[in-house]
C-alpha cells in the first residue's frame, strides 16, 4: 500500500511540478509591445496563467513535504506522526491561501471551480488529518485522497493547455 500511495504522491509532484509549464506569468489586460489594445481572450489566458503560477509555486512547497509524510507507517512513533500531521496541515492551509490567491488571478470560470474543489479537498484533508490524531498510518493516508487527485487534475489540465 505504501508503495502505491509513495508512487501516487511522485506522479502527482511531477505534474506539480509541470503545472503551466515555464510561461512567464502575464498581467490580465496587459498590451504587448506594438499591440493597440488587448483582447479579450489574451486577457483570460493571461491571468489563467498568472493564477497557474501561484498554483504551481504553491504545489511545489506542498509536494516536498508529502514524500516524508507518505512515509509514516504503523512502526512510525506518535511525536513523529503528530509532527508530519502539524506540518502537513500547514502544508494544506498554505496550498489553500496560495489557490485563493490563484482565484483572485483569474476570471476563468473552469479554473475557478477547479480551484474551488481543490480547496474543499484541501480543507477536508486537514480534517481527515485532525481525525487521524497520532497514528502514521492514518495521516499518511489522510494526506492524499481521490477529491484532491481529481481536483489536482482539473487544475493542471487547465494550466497545461
Amino acid at each position: 500500500m505504501r508503495t502505491v500511495i509513495a508512487v501516487t504522491a511522485c506522479a502527482i509532484a511531477l505534474l506539480g511540478t509541470a503545472a503551466c509549464g515555464n510561461e512567464t506569468p502575464v498581467v490580465a489586460g496587459s498590451v504587448s509591445p506594438g499591440a493597440a489594445t488587448a483582447s479579450p481572450a489574451a486577457e483570460v489566458e493571461g491571468d489563467v496563467t498568472a493564477a497557474c503560477v501561484t498554483i504551481k509555486d504553491a504545489n511545489r512547497a506542498m509536494f516536498d513535504l508529502l514524500g516524508v509524510v507518505l512515509l509514516l507507517d504503523e512502526t512510525s512513533t506518535p511525536q513523529e506522526a503528530a509532527e508530519a500531521a502539524a506540518k502537513l496541515k500547514k502544508s494544506f492551509s498554505d496550498n489553500i491561501k496560495a489557490l485563493t490567491t490563484a482565484a483572485g488571478q483569474t476570471a476563468d470560470s473552469e479554473l475557478l471551480a477547479a480551484i474551488d474543489a481543490l480547496v474543499k479537498a484541501r480543507t477536508a484533508g486537514i480534517a481527515a488529518v485532525d481525525a487521524a490524531g497520532t497514528d502514521g498510518t492514518k495521516v499518511a493516508k489522510a494526506a492524499v485522497s481521490d477529491a484532491a487527485g481529481a481536483g489536482e487534475r482539473a487544475v493542471l489540465g487547465i494550466c497545461n493547455r
